[in-house]
């Protein structure tokens, strides 16, 4: 099996970042609000809670390496759309049908997976487009056989 372990790192740092701005800029104060999160209490919440998100983040950047060696995914854009899809299909999907059941707000659903789906997205953006050197060799080897 074959991983970029650098691009795999940048989608980690990546999705920090995302999620940083998703949950602390933009929707900050109304998650924190429909979650009834003082910003006293969700500072005490200490350490795990970003230790859990790079795990995420990280397997699901080997996931998506894994998964676009096996279906031959070459480009930024393949990658995106599979990202997107899986992202659609099991965050957004499953936030909203759980948070359904439950009675909480549609629109706390929607900040909880859409952040998720973005930084999936990016993710598959990277993953696909990211080209090795090694594979950038063996393209151009390939353009120069192909016009000989």
């Amino acid at each position: 099996m074959k991983i970029n372990f650098l691009a795999v790192l940048v989608c980690v740092i990546v999705a920090q970042l995302i999620g940083m701005i998703w949950f602390g800029f933009i929707f900050g104060g109304s998650w924190m609000a429909m979650n009834g999160f003082s910003p006293q209490a969700q500072m005490s919440s200490g350490a795990m809670p970003y230790i859990y998100s790079v795990i995420d983040s990280a397997f699901f950047a080997l996931f998506l390496s894994w998964l676009f060696n096996r279906m031959a995914v070459r480009s930024a854009m393949e990658g995106a759309g599979v990202a997107l899809f899986i992202g659609v299909a099991t965050v957004l999907l499953g936030v909203v049908t759980g948070y359904s059941f439950a009675g909480r707000p549609m629109r706390l659903a929607l900040i909880d997976a859409c952040g998720p789906m973005l930084w999936m997205t990016v993710m598959g953006t990277i993953i696909g487009g990211w080209k090795t050197k090694a594979q950038k060799s063996a393209k151009v080897r390939n353009i120069i056989r192909s016009d000989s």
